[in-house]
C-alpha cells in the first residue's frame, strides 16, 4: 500500500475513533487500518509480545508515517494531546508496557499519546452534566417521607473485658420487636 492510500486510512480512522470514542490513539488506530489485530494487540498488553513494533504487520517506515499522519490529522481536527501510560494486563507486576524496540523515547511518547476532543468530552474531574430530558424536567420538592429524621440510637453501654473497656449497644430481649 502506498503512502497516500495509508495516509487517507489513517484519517478515515483517526476520524470515526475520535467522534464514535472521543479520542483517538495510536493502537486504536492501528487495529481500525488492520496492520495490528486485537489478539496480537491483547499479546502485548499481557507482556507476550515485548514490543508494539513487532506485533504490525508492517515495517517501520510504515509505522512512522502512520504516526505522522495520527499526528498531524489530530492537529488539523483540534484534537488536544494527552499523554497514556500503558501498564501491562494480568498477573504479575504492572511494568509499563514498550511500544518500540529502541526503546527511544521520543516514539514511546508520540505512540502513547492519545488525542482527545475536548469539545465533546467533559472534564473527568468534573461531573457530567445530566442528559437533555433530565434537565428540561421540573425539580419537585421533597416528600414528606424523605424528611422524616431516625431516632438517635440508644446510649452506648460499656463492658469490662479484663483487656480494656469496650462499648456495647444494651440488646433488646428476642421476644421484644417494638418499634
Amino acid at each position: 500500500m502506498n503512502d497516500a492510500k495509508l495516509i487517507e486510512k489513517v484519517e478515515l480512522a483517526v476520524g470515526k475513533l475520535a467522534h464514535g470514542r472521543g479520542y483517538a490513539s495510536s493502537v486504536d488506530v492501528l487495529m481500525e487500518i488492520g496492520v495490528l489485530s486485537k489478539s496480537d494487540c491483547e499479546k502485548w498488553r499481557k507482556g507476550s509480545i515485548g514490543c508494539l513494533e513487532r506485533a504490525c504487520g508492517i515495517n517501520l517506515g510504515k509505522l512512522s508515517t502512520i504516526n505522522k499522519a495520527i499526528r498531524s490529522c489530530a492537529s488539523r481536527r483540534g484534537l488536544a494531546p494527552s499523554f497514556t501510560y500503558y501498564k501491562r494486563w494480568g498477573k504479575g507486576p504492572k511494568t509499563l508496557l514498550r511500544f518500540s524496540k529502541s526503546g527511544n523515547p521520543d516514539i514511546e511518547r508520540a505512540c502513547a499519546t492519545h488525542y482527545v476532543d475536548k469539545r465533546r468530552s467533559p472534564p473527568k474531574n468534573s461531573p457530567a452534566e445530566g442528559t437533555p430530558s433530565e434537565a428540561a424536567a421540573p425539580k419537585e420538592a421533597p416528600s414528606e417521607a424523605a424528611a422524616v429524621k431516625p431516632e438517635p440510637l440508644a446510649p452506648l453501654e460499656t463492658t469490662s473485658t479484663g483487656v480494656g473497656e469496650i462499648p456495647r449497644r444494651p440488646q433488646t430481649p428476642p421476644g421484644d420487636l417494638s418499634f
